[in-house]
């Protein structure tokens, strides 16, 4: 069931020492089955990301809180990778294991920073325009007000972003 998830899936001792993981992580991480096991948190994670770091996270699912946050892993070639991590506790057979989830999240991040960058291209394309330039959503509230709108009607961008169209130029 889990080797067809796309996270990788982990399942560590409460000590940390992993003892199962799925054929993602294995992917993922580069490792051999027989190389990951008994392996800690820390030798799987990215520099800064330490076992004991690792513990804080493990002691809020032993306590049944499930945490989710990001984290950077290390592939066993070294490359640090971004990811999110998500832990459950399980008990099975009369013991206590934590099950970690783990989605690698390299590309939204690179496509969030592309976003960010498109957006202020065009941020500054709009800004340098010499033409008033006034953006309306559907409702006819003004999402854009450049400078030289700013200049043009006297009016502040962030005093008229939000209002009608009609209540700021009547």
């Amino acid at each position: 069931l889990t080797d067809t998830t796309p996270d990788a899936v982990f399942i560590h001792k409460i000590s940390g020492e992993i003892i199962d993981v799925n054929q993602t992580t294995l992917k993922m991480y580069g490792y051999k089955r027989e190389e990951i096991y008994n392996m800690n948190i820390g030798e799987i994670s990215g520099e800064n990301y330490t076992h004991a770091k690792a513990k804080v996270y493990l002691n809020q699912a032993l306590n049944w809180h499930n945490p989710e946050f990001e984290w950077v892993a290390k592939r066993k070639n070294g490359e640090e990778f971004p990811v999110m991590i998500r832990l459950r506790k399980m008990h099975f057979e009369d013991a206590d294991y934590i099950l970690a989830m783990v989605t690698d999240i390299s590309q939204s991040k690179r496509t969030k920073i592309q976003i960010k960058q498109l957006e202020s291209y065009l941020e500054n394309i709009i800004e340098s325009m010499p033409s008033s330039l006034i953006g309306l959503d559907a409702s006819g509230n003004i999402t854009q007000w450049n400078k030289a709108a700013e200049h043009f009607f006297n009016l502040l961008h962030k005093n008229v972003i939000g209002i009608k169209l009609t209540t700021v130029l009547p």
